[in-house]
């Protein structure tokens, strides 16, 4: 599946123009929550509080399970919509929203999300719109296949200077087997 999205991200991004971000198979993901945007520095307590957070919200739950369809473009890029098989990708968003409130790092308990997806490009120049909106007209529901979620990352993104990379802060699995 990573293969397949960071090929269709290359791809999309050479319709688009010159010097876009694709993000390539290792920084494809599913984004839960941003925590602290923007933000060069993130104490060593407040990265650990985010993991026990994370830790707590995950618990039990089983692998997430999804099909991943229909090409998206949107003012800062292109992605994909991620459709969970169920309410698990729901559940754990408001059990980390709890689990974070309940270590005083509010504001995100009440937040809601109604769409999941994941970005292939990020618009960092001039775009040839005509010919990445006739593309994605005509593939707006491609069906790219179905994933399973296995993890939970706590990540930090960096720049540097030609594009983006993923330093992992933390990272729990989802166990739950029934049976």
């Amino acid at each position: 599946m990573r293969e397949s999205l960071a090929e269709l991200g290359r791809h999309v991004a050479a319709l688009a123009g010159e010097g876009h971000w694709t993000h390539g198979r290792d920084l494809l993901h599913v984004s839960l929550r941003s925590l602290a945007p923007y933000r060069e520095h993130v104490s060593a307590t407040v990265i650990s509080e985010h993991a026990a957070a994370l830790d707590d919200a995950v618990g039990d739950m089983a692998p997430i399970s999804a099909s991943v369809r229909t090409v998206n473009p949107h003012s800062g890029g292109v992605g994909v919509h991620v459709h969970p098989h169920g309410r698990a990708l729901d559940d754990l968003y408001v059990r980390l929203g709890r689990a974070l409130g309940s270590r005083g790092l509010g504001g995100y308990e009440y937040w809601t999300r109604d769409l999941w997806y994941v970005n292939l490009v990020h618009f960092a120049g001039p775009v040839t719109v005509g010919a990445l909106l006739a593309w994605t007209d005509a593939h707006r529901d491609l069906e790219i296949g179905t994933t399973t979620l296995t993890a939970a990352e706590l990540v930090r993104f960096r720049y540097t200077g030609s594009g983006m990379r993923a330093e992992t802060l933390h990272l729990t699995r989802f166990t739950f087997k029934p049976g």
